[in-house]
């Protein structure tokens, strides 16, 4: 009979934490300048490209990123898109709310930063092939033309070779 007691009044303390602390529940009421789903993606990417900047040490090791500072380009976000951070904190609290409006934010936001980075990927492998046949295009260009070299030196030495024979031959006759 105790462990009924027990069981019961356990049952009972829980239900009354967990209504407690599920009155404490607020809604989030949409903000008075509300980012577009656009907006938010925008903003998103960008801020994340300032994230991965950061975590690169860029605004450590390079020295004109490091004067600018992780700051000045988060205001720079902010000022293009005519927010602040308590307004971007606002419109993520009411779209995380909305949790199939904000996946679907957040699903856009990584593959564009996914396609940006295979885009960027594609570009640094355009340049290295485009780099690699102008290595190889210089180095056809320098071995034509030491061959070229070689050849007019060789039509250079035979010549004189041909005109000393030719002053033997004279000198043999005279």
């Amino acid at each position: 009979m105790r462990n009924v007691k027990f069981w019961a009044t356990g049952v009972v303390v829980l239900l009354c934490m967990t209504m407690m602390t599920s009155c404490k529940y607020r809604y989030i009421e949409k903000p008075d300048q509300l980012l577009t789903h656009e907006q938010m993606v925008d903003i998103i990417c960008e801020v994340a490209y300032v994230e991965a900047l950061e975590a690169r040490g860029a605004f450590i090791h390079d020295s004109t990123l490091s004067r600018i500072g992780k700051k000045a380009f988060l205001r720079r976000i902010y000022q293009k898109y005519g927010v602040n951070h308590e307004v971007l904190s606002q419109n993520n609290d009411y779209y995380s709310e909305h949790s199939k409006e904000y996946i679907a934010i957040y699903r856009e936001a990584m593959n564009r930063i996914l396609v940006d980075e295979n885009e960027y990927v594609e570009g640094i492998k355009r340049a290295e092939r485009e780099a690699q046949a102008a290595a190889e295009a210089a180095i056809k260009a320098f071995n034509d033309s030491v061959t070229d070299a070689r050849v007019r030196d060789s039509i250079i030495l035979a010549r004189e070779d041909s005109i000393m024979s030719l002053h033997r031959v004279k000198d043999k006759d005279a």
